[in-house]
Order: structure tokens, then sequence, then C-alpha cells
């Protein structure tokens, strides 16, 4: 199989997850988060921080630090449109996870170094 199939595959792949209902309604919800501007930066400001400490190293106790986030984070959650905008990213991400999960236990791709 030559490369441009695996390009075009993968294409395909991405409208697929574009025609997806998580997809979907992650794009509805992000449209209507972006309504009000102070909110959506308040959200992307709890996903950086959130992105930041799920990709860092040399955290002592992951849990404690996520509370943390979170409890700074309260009043972002509780609100309505703003806690279904990050369930829906999180859908998003999981099939994402899923695909990749799928990928790398196909392609009998050796990732035990990461237990």
């Amino acid at each position: 199989m030559d490369r441009n199939r695996i390009d075009n595959l993968a294409s395909e792949l991405a409208q697929a997850i574009m025609d997806s209902d998580e997809y979907k309604n992650f794009q509805r919800c992000r449209a209507e988060i972006s309504k009000n501007p102070q909110l959506y930066q308040a959200v992307n400001e709890l996903r950086r921080h959130n992105f930041e400490l799920q990709n860092s190293e040399g955290v002592q106790d992951m849990y404690e630090e996520v509370v943390k986030i979170y409890d700074r984070y309260a009043y972002v959650r509780t609100n309505i449109v703003a806690n279904q905008f990050l369930r829906a990213e999180l859908s998003v991400c999981r099939m994402i996870q899923d695909i990749q999960r799928i990928l790398l236990e196909d392609l009998d791709f050796n990732v035990d170094f990461l237990d």
C-alpha cells in the first residue's frame, strides 16, 4: 500500500469523525460558548491548565493538583453552557483515544515502555 492511499484513508477517517454526532455536538457547543467571550476565555484557561498538568512530569500528587484546578474553576464547571462544551469536548477526545488505541493494538506497535 502506498503512502497516498494511507493519506486518503486518514482524510476519510477525519471526515467520518466530523460527520459523527459527537463532533457535531462539540461544534454546536463551541459555537454556543463562543457567544460569551468571557466564559469561553475562562473555559480555555481551565483547559490550558488541565492540559499542562496532564502533560507535566514530576507532579507528586496528580489527584491533588487536578482537584486544585477544578476547585479554582468551579464557577466555570457549574455553568451549563461551559459544562456542555467540556463534556462534548471530552466525548470527541475519547473517540480519538479509542481510534488511537485500535491503531496501536492492530499495528502491534510496542508501547510496553509506557507501563
